[in-house]
């Protein structure tokens, strides 16, 4: 009855009987089946009722989740906070937009790294999730432009980190990007091996001023058209450019004149700069070198 966390990560838990205990777990706040394998949609629901009143997180990682069962859930889980679905093999987009609807009013934290998930579906989310801090999409290899924008401009107000890495995202639409993301501090791009440096630019000019960690790691950036860039970043940290074989000294150098001077930099070899260069025209710039 005053469990607050139950873990049961890694098992071969299936909760088949779940109809059987009559304990409700009332003070239950995390709930843990990260990789439980024999996990079905309707065991689940099934927990999920039993458990639902004050969960805050919610770990699904590597579960067979698809929430097609979602008619079965009556709980509205009302303090859920962290929902993690990275890696859920079986989600569908009709599904995790149905238990959004469900799930929205205090979730700050949502991951779908590794899931199948275009977003086709988010013109069905009913409310923007106006308390959403971090949304992972890395490795949503189905995601479009056109869904990425929408639902930007659905829950961008509230956002403090994006990861976009390793995606097909270029932005090619970013007009159609009506939020400016006034909140953004992290922002993974790592990858994106479609994004442009005009389309680069256009994100930075959006929202750029609060940004503290900047990925742009294994991308084509060059800054060849640094010239269009017309803000700062006083509050830049991080900025990996690591792995980034266009870019070019020059444009580099007015680049990180815009950049704040408690930065950290991140560069490889292969990215063919001159860093004695860097540390002489910035030395209050942290430089990394990393190979990996």
């Amino acid at each position: 009855m005053t469990l607050k966390v139950l873990n049961l990560a890694k098992t071969g838990v299936s909760f088949s009987n779940i109809g059987s205990p009559t304990c409700t777990l009332p003070m239950l706040e995390e709930l843990d089946l990260t990789y439980c394998w024999n996990m079905t949609d309707s065991s689940i629901m099934g927990v999920l009722n039993k458990v639902g009143g004050k969960l805050k997180g919610l770990h699904l990682t590597g579960t067979g989740v698809s929430f097609s069962d979602i008619g079965c859930l009556t709980s509205s889980l009302p303090a859920l906070e962290i929902l993690n679905l990275a890696r859920c093999k079986n989600l569908t987009d009709f599904g995790l937009v149905a238990f959004l609807n469900k799930a929205w009013k205090t979730l700050t934290v949502l991951d779908l790294r590794g899931t199948g998930v275009s977003l086709s579906e988010i013109g069905s989310l009913t409310s923007t999730l106006p308390s959403l801090e971090e949304l992972n999409l890395e490795w949503c290899l189905n995601l479009t432009d056109s869904s990425i924008v929408e639902i930007l401009n659905q829950v961008g107000m509230t956002l403090k980190v994006l990861n976009l890495a390793k995606t097909g995202v270029s932005f090619s639409n970013i007009g159609s990007l009506t939020c400016t993301l006034p909140s953004l501090e992290e922002l993974y791009l790592e990858g994106c091996l479609n994004l442009t440096d005009s389309s680069i630019m256009e994100l930075l000019n959006k929202f750029g001023e609060k940004l503290k960690v900047l990925d742009l790691s294994k991308t084509k950036v060059s800054f060849s058209n640094i010239g269009s860039l017309s803000g700062s970043f006083p509050v830049l940290e991080d900025l990996n450019l690591k792995h980034c074989l266009s870019l070019k000294d020059e444009r580099l150098m007015t680049f990180l004149g815009k950049t704040s001077e408690n930065l950290r930099l991140i560069l490889s070899p292969s990215c063919n700069v001159d860093v004695n260069a860097i540390k002489a025209a910035f030395p209050h710039i942290q430089i990394k070198l990393s190979t990996f």
